[in-house]
Order: C-alpha cells, then structure tokens, then sequence
C-alpha cells in the first residue's frame, strides 16, 4: 500500500525520474498478489504471511531511511547505508524463495497456481534488484 501511495506522490510532485520500470512493476505486481490472497486467503499458504511480514519490516527500514533523507542534505553524511537497504530487499526475495521451496519440497504445502506465479514473480525480483546493486554499487 506504501508504494503506491509512493508512486501517486512522485507522481503528484513530478518525479517521474523516480519512476523506474522496475519501481512500476514491483508496486503492480504486489497490488495484483495482495488483491488474490486478499480475495482467496484461505487458499494461499503459510509463506505468503511470512513472506508479507518480512516485508513489513523491511518496507519499515526503507521508509526509515527516506524519512531521515528528506529532512535535508545535512543528513546525508548519516546515510550511508542505502546500498545495504538493496541487499536487504534482495535477502528478502532469497529468503521468500528458500522458504517456500522448503515448504514444498517436505510436503507441507501444495504448489498451485498461485504458488508458482508467487515463485515467478520473487525470481524476477530478485533478477531486477541484484542487476540494481550491481549497476548501482559495484565498480
């Protein structure tokens, strides 16, 4: 729900450099995946709260990090830690999908539809955001 209402203020206030391919299709994409469990929560696993929780907290962290970015330049000698706010994300996705793969591969849920778009949908995440880190952070 943050990222979009993130999305709307770039928006709003003209950023549209902000606005990458990448920042678009994960906010959509998490809209459509929220919008099923939403509509079907008894058929989607125990992952889907762990995995959501997981993100909460790191979501928690992101916004962190903007919020003290936005009281002014003078904090920027505070925030050096951005590169690892991406590192973070991509732990996430490794986690999510270890996770999942555990659940299944020792039978303790079924890999339906929703499973496998779930699957899809945090490998490419992971692809995006560790290209991000490397066109970003490494030399």
């Amino acid at each position: 729900m943050f990222g979009l209402l993130e999305t709307v203020f770039f928006v709003l206030r003209k950023k549209q450099n902000q606005l990458s391919g990448l920042h678009i299709m994960h906010h959509s994409a998490i809209c459509v995946l929220v919008w099923w469990f939403m509509r079907n929560p008894t058929r989607t696993g125990f992952y889907f709260p762990i995995m959501m929780g997981i993100n909460m907290a790191v979501q928690c962290v992101i916004y962190t990090y903007y919020g003290l970015s936005s009281l002014g330049p003078h904090m920027a000698k505070y925030l050096w830690w951005k590169k690892y706010l991406t590192a973070l994300q991509i732990g996430q996705f490794v986690f999510g999908m270890a996770y999942m793969f555990i659940e299944f591969l020792t039978g303790c849920e079924k890999a339906g539809a929703y499973e496998i778009f779930t699957l899809a949908f945090t490998y490419c995440q992971l692809i995006f955001f560790l290209n991000l880190y490397k066109k970003k952070y490494s030399s």
